[in-house]
């Protein structure tokens, strides 16, 4: 006889898996519809067989959706053909007594016919006529039997909200849960990293760049000078390794000079838990090497170069963070390379990368837009970038220094106060030593001390350090001069944002105090202030809602217990100390501290 194959077909919502049992133990595969299915790791393919112990695992190509396994077996049907009978007559006329018919049925089930019963039909019936209620009892909706609700169990139901169907797995509805219990995660809600909490980043960087950040000028066959990450860390107490290299670029490939992104790597080691960061691109756009795509993982391109870096160094830790800048202003804005791209175009892939990590490292990314926020800054011949437009001038760098360090998330190190004479320092500038910055003017080490040179009319910031936390004492030691107009200045809070500082200042041998804000000044003491002796410390100290200022000979005297003059405090937070003068004349400091 012949016989049609057996059909078998599983149909699984959502993600799950099931073991095959003896039953279906040489099942082969028809067709595998809405996902795909894996058995013990593998795809299952059509024409596969099925085997007793199986795992099955369904994934649907759509979140929630369903996957059907179409399975048969072989020669288990019958056609339902009288021809594929085994030994059926062939026919040929004549009749057949009904008791010479072997196998037939005791019983035969009659055809559908329950039309022919309906009202109009052939045979049509009442409802009397099989005991059934009349239609105008069927279609009573009033309870005529007065069943109650405990009669049919309604009183074991929970009055809970359901969910449909079509509301799990999909925008604005309710998750599902995948084989572990977890919500999948293809239904986890995704984020751009602005607003997830900051990782705990270590007062540690690393700052993987090209001459930028090498402090490569360019003027007098090519020299470097301080550094900004070595003047960014300084302000935040940060430990630094600089792995910049002069002429570096980003991607890789013909063309390519020390590339970040091979390097990077090697400066990131895994388990790092500090800052890094990562700023480059220029010398690509001038060596022509191409931009690539958003997207790419071609390092030979900047698009995939700075993407796959990018990941790498987050990969390295859940706590590091990663600060992405854009390359400065340069003399060729607007002008096509012949890899067909501009110095904008380049750093809009920066930005491009930035916020497609921000969304894979939520919490971990910050971009820096140092080409957009510092572009007036940094034209070519200005106080801050050199004539031919290509490297900043030391000013421009200690900017940067300064720009970045009010930019950069994560908090400061911190010092236990500060003490130090100033003469234990390396002869030459101060600039860079020991947490120090200086904005302008000068500010040079010698054995007599820390001399400097900067108005403050016109260097706001001069000479500065990052204000260890909890400060409430700044105390310097100077050598005074009678001279008319001339001093030094003590900047004992100092706020970075907008250059206010309460100060103590020392102007024609006397004592004054008060706020400086760039040339403006508002004086607390003024004419009446003490005359100083010819080495002498100055005191500025916050204590009870009032800024006492004291004064003291440093050869002979000491600290005096009641303060020389007091003011009431304005509330002024700062984040930095400092060292300025009165006029440009310069003056010498020989120790300063803070308590």
């Amino acid at each position: 006889m012949k016989t049609d194959p057996g059909h078998y077909d599983f149909a699984v919502i959502g993600t799950a898996s099931l073991t095959v049992t003896a039953r279906f133990n040489g099942l082969t595969v028809a067709s595998i519809e809405g996902g795909s299915v894996t058995r013990n790791g593998t795809y299952v393919l059509a024409l596969d067989t099925l085997a007793t112990g199986d795992v099955l695992t369904f994934t649907p190509t759509t979140t929630g959706g369903t996957t059907t396994l179409a399975c048969q077996r072989g020669n288990e049907e019958f056609s339902g053909n009288y021809t594929d009978l085994n030994g059926a007559p062939s026919g040929g006329g004549g009749s057949t007594a009904w008791t010479d018919i072997t196998g037939k049925p005791s019983t035969f089930t009659p055809s559908a016919h329950k039309s022919s019963h309906a009202t109009g039909g052939s045979d049509a019936l009442t409802p009397g006529d099989i005991g059934a209620a009349p239609a105008s009892h069927v279609t009573d909706t009033s309870n005529p039997h007065n069943v109650s609700k405990a009669q049919v169990g309604l009183g074991n139901v929970t009055n809970d909200a359901q969910v449909k169907r079509t509301e799990m797995g999909v925008a604005n509805g309710v998750p599902t849960l995948d084989s572990t219990g977890k919500v999948p995660s293809g239904q986890l809600p995704t984020s751009s990293g602005g607003g997830s909490t900051a990782p705990a980043t270590t007062p540690e960087l690393i700052v993987v760049s090209d001459s930028i950040g090498n402090g490569y000028i360019s003027a007098g066959g090519g020299s470097h000078v301080a550094t900004w990450p070595a003047q960014l860390a300084a302000i935040r107490i940060w430990t630094l390794s600089n792995a910049s290299i002069d002429g570096s670029t980003l991607a890789t490939g013909t063309g390519s000079s020390n590339p970040m992104a091979t390097r990077a790597l090697t400066a990131v080691l895994a388990g790092y838990t500090g800052h890094v960061a990562l700023m480059g691109g220029i010398n690509d756009y001038g060596t022509n090497l191409p931009l690539g795509a958003p997207g790419s993982t071609d390092s030979t391109t900047v698009y995939g170069a700075l993407l796959v870096t990018a990941r790498g160094i987050l990969g390295r830790s859940s706590t590091l963070t990663l600060h992405l800048i854009t390359p400065l202003r340069c003399a060729n804005e607007g002008t096509l390379n012949s890899a067909g791209y501009t110095p904008e175009m380049l750093r809009q892939a920066v930005r491009d990368v930035a916020m497609q990590v921000a969304r894979e490292f939520p919490g971990q990314v910050q971009l820096l837009d140092a080409g957009r926020d510092l572009y007036d800054y940094m034209a070519a011949g200005s106080a801050y970038m050199e004539a031919a437009g290509t490297h900043p001038l030391a000013a421009g760098y200690t900017l940067m220094a300064q720009h970045f360090a009010m930019q950069f998330s994560g908090v400061n190190g911190t010092v236990a106060g500060y003490s130090r004479v100033f003469s234990t320092l390396t002869a030459g500038t101060l600039d860079g030593q020991d947490g120090w910055a200086v904005s302008g003017g000068t500010a040079t080490v010698s054995s007599s001390g820390v001399s400097v040179g900067a108005d403050y009319a016109a260097v706001a910031r001069s000479t500065l350090h990052t204000l260890p936390s909890g400060t409430t004492t700044v105390a310097l030691r100077s050598a005074i001069t009678t001279a008319t107009g001339q001093g030094i200045v003590l900047r004992a809070f100092h706020r970075l944002s907008d250059d206010r500082a309460i100060c103590a200042w020392t102007v024609s041998g006397k004592l004054d105090g008060g706020i400086l804000q760039g040339s403006t000044v508002s004086s607390w003491i003024g004419a009446s202030g003490p005359i100083l002796p010819s080495d002498a410390w100055i005191e500025v100290k916050r204590t009870g809602g009032q800024i006492e200022f004291r004064v003291w000979d440093a050869v002979s005297g000491s600290r005096p217990s009641s303060a020389t003059y007091t003011h009431a405090d304005d509330g002024m937070v700062g984040d930095s100390f400092g060292i300025g003068t009165i006029s440009s004349s310069v003056r010498t400091a020989t120790a300063i501290q803070t308590s």
